[in-house]
């Protein structure tokens, strides 16, 4: 049977996954409409752009919101390793007292042994591919930011630049 995010983060549905990776590829695209543009002076090109933007910003900025909460002394789901492994510690013993065929396993033999159970190694793997998830989510939202920042500042200076001609009265 395959793992599951959810058999890590029950809280978590597949669904948040599924949306966040909707808005970072709706925000990718606006991004690079913004660094293709050509025309210096389409305003209207960059406030629609800017304005694309920013409904998927505030989405994913929902998104970080949901996943900083899993974030403690700057790393992610270090609770939720620590709760894994002693999960595993724990089946690791309570197997050993169920099989009569093995000699039973003290919790200190178990903690030594632990990280080549395949229980263990399975959901830490699952948790690593969760947490560099979490953490591209809060990467890609602060470069977003930086995006639409650098927007702003790009539409601004086309309406103050005294060249400034909306892209309709410009002769070719």
């Amino acid at each position: 049977m395959a793992l599951k995010t959810t058999d890590i983060l029950p809280e978590y549905k597949e669904k948040y996954f599924n949306q966040a990776k909707e808005v970072l590829k709706n925000l990718k695209e606006c991004s690079e409409r913004y660094h293709s543009m050509d025309n210096l002076y389409d305003v209207d090109g960059l406030e629609q752009v800017k304005r694309d933007m920013g409904g998927y910003l505030e989405n994913l900025g929902e998104h970080f919101a949901r996943v900083k909460r899993y974030k403690t002394m700057g790393d992610y789901l270090e609770e939720h390793r620590k709760a894994i492994k002693s999960e595993a510690i724990d089946r690791i013993v309570l197997n050993s007292r169920q099989d009569e065929s093995v000699d039973k396993i003290s919790q200190n033999q178990a903690e030594k042994i632990v990280y080549n159970s395949d229980y263990y190694k399975q959901r830490l793997d699952m948790l690593l591919q969760i947490k560099g998830f979490f953490s591209k989510i809060e990467i890609m939202y602060e470069r977003y930011v930086d995006v639409m920042n650098n927007i702003r500042q790009s539409v601004s200076m086309c309406k103050k630049d005294p060249n400034f001609k909306p892209i309709d009265d410009v002769e070719e």
